[in-house]
């Protein structure tokens, strides 16, 4: 507790900091699978096992990932078992295409690339080269494969029921809570998949030619989406790879409306707020439970991340140098990606990345650097509190009596003005307020 002088006739007043979990985060990134610069298709435990080009990547809820091993054709399971991951190929058989649905080694699939856990616990499948969706079902220790929607070498746009519905080049695929969504890349669309008695339903919601625009679901455009992830209101978040923006869609119903989150259209590596940012070709998004968004890019060979505050979001490099492609473990903007592609994120915002020029599967752990400043300054606007804008993970609260009071959210309040976050406290006299950063 500090106590200040009056100054431009303030009254004195006591200012609790209770600041709680302030520290500044990097991410540190280390290969957990596959060996940089060699591919291949074999099984085994960290850097024995063999990826050629992987591009989708999925976790379970016991923690277990599941990849698209895209040109292997194959869908393999990473274990962690210790400090290790052991790696097992579910189904398909390396480098055979084809589009059989069979258990294990029997199926066949063709460039699979998209790939999420359902609400079962089975596997959902964009087959991209086959132009279908694919369900991969536990069963014992066998995995069956079965074609829900789209004909295998049909392409095409129409809405439908299982195989009278068809794609064109689908790449990214996420669970929902009535089944499952689609970026129908070459369609430029997002569509809906729904289970029925016997076959799943096929719905375009949005989009079906190449443009930029936002609006209602029915006028808005994409290009080339590659990538979804849904939030637990039913938004869901889009990597417009060809539009170098990532998209928001606020419902999949038809008063939906889609919005630009963040990049402006045109390629490039900008750090910064929304539209002031810029993508190069983003690929992969995945969200966190603190409601974080990650970014892959194919085009800056990077990870980006994408965190809301005051009303905006900031979008910062956490993993590799833009325009510099390699394969280096290591912190931040020393570690080196080859056009990442899938991301996944666990509750408490560890990262798993497809580094698919690499044929590796990464690890970005989240670090604590030195202890952050709440630093606070009195001035004839009022008291202002000041914080590290890397601390995206921290609500600022308030208490006015620590015996009898509760805390309570001010972040609504929170406004960026980078490098920081800042809060103004108005009313200031005579009331004494505690002030705490709680990590959320």
């Amino acid at each position: 507790m500090s106590t200040y002088p009056p100054r431009n006739r303030w009254l004195v007043v006591l200012i609790g900091l209770c600041i709680s979990h302030t520290h500044a985060q990097t991410y540190t990134w280390t290969t957990i699978a596959g060996t940089a610069g060699v591919s291949g298709s074999m099984d085994g435990t960290n850097s024995s096992a063999l990826f050629n080009f992987p591009s989708g990547i999925a976790r379970d809820a016991g923690g277990a990932l599941y990849v698209t091993d895209t040109q292997n054709n194959t869908i393999r399971k990473l274990t962690a078992s210790g400090g290790d991951w052991i790696v097992t190929t579910l189904a398909g058989m390396p480098k055979q295409r084809g589009s059989v649905d069979g258990t294990n080694e029997v199926a066949r699939f063709n460039r699979p690339n998209g790939i999420a856990v359902g609400n079962d616990e089975a596997l959902l499948i964009a087959d991209t080269s086959n132009y279908t969706v694919r369900r991969l079902t536990p069963l014992g220790t066998n995995w069956t494969a079965r074609t829900i929607a789209g004909s295998p070498g049909t392409s095409g746009s129409s809405d439908g029921n299982g195989a009278a519905a068809s794609f064109l080049l689908p790449r990214g695929i996420c669970a929902s809570s009535t089944g499952a969504i689609v970026a129908d890349t070459g369609n430029h669309s997002v569509r809906t998949l729904t289970p029925g008695d016997t076959d799943w339903v096929v719905q375009t919601i949005s989009g079906g030619v190449p443009d930029f625009i936002d609006g209602l679901l029915a006028e808005a455009a994409f290009n080339s989406p590659l990538a979804l992830t849904m939030n637990s209101d039913g938004g869901v978040y889009a990597a417009d790879y060809g539009n170098h923006a990532i998209r928001f869609l606020s419902s999949l119903t038809g008063d939906g409306l889609v919005t630009t989150i963040a990049g402006d259209g045109t390629g490039g590596r900008v750090d910064g707020t929304g539209t002031n940012a810029q993508f190069n070709l983003p690929k992969g998004v995945a969200l966190d439970s603190a409601g974080n968004l990650y970014v892959t890019e194919e085009g800056n060979h990077t990870v980006r991340r994408l965190s809301f505050a005051g009303g905006e979001w900031q979008v910062t490099t956490i993993g590799g140098l833009a325009t510099q492609p390699g394969s280096a473990d290591g912190a931040g903007t020393e570690a080196r990606f080859t056009k990442p592609w899938g991301i996944v994120a666990e509750p408490s915002g560890i990262l798993y990345v497809v580094d698919y020029g690499n044929h590796t599967i990464r690890k970005g752990v989240p670090s604590s650097g030195a202890p952050a400043q709440l630093a606070f300054v009195m001035n004839p606007a009022g008291l202002t509190l000041n914080w590290d804008s890397s601390l995206t993970n921290y609500a600022l609260e308030v208490n006015t009596d620590l015996m009898r009071g509760s805390w309570k959210s001010l972040q609504s309040e929170v406004t960026l003005q980078s490098p920081s976050f800042t809060y103004t406290v108005t009313n200031f006299i005579p009331q004494t307020g505690f002030y705490r950063l709680k990590r959320l």
